[in-house]
């Protein structure tokens, strides 16, 4: 009869009960940046003239609905 193998031992979980602390702070990061963007991306459409944000915001909206239509 072949010997039997041990199981080997579980391994504590060791990740914090809240996350990640990198995954968090890279997330802060990333919120500050969009912030950030957000402003200055909407000040320079103020300077555009009307037809161009109009054009603009038409491309936006038919990706929001293409996206709707495949998922």
């Amino acid at each position: 009869m072949p010997k039997r193998l041990k199981k080997p031992p579980v391994e504590p979980d060791t990740t914090p009960p809240h996350g990640d602390p990198f995954k968090e702070k890279l997330s802060a990061y990333m919120a500050e940046l969009g912030a950030k963007g957000g402003k200055v991306s909407g000040a320079k459409r103020m300077d555009m003239p009307s037809w161009q944000r109009r054009e603009i915001a038409m491309k936006a909206a038919k990706a929001r609905w293409a996206q709707k239509k495949k998922g």
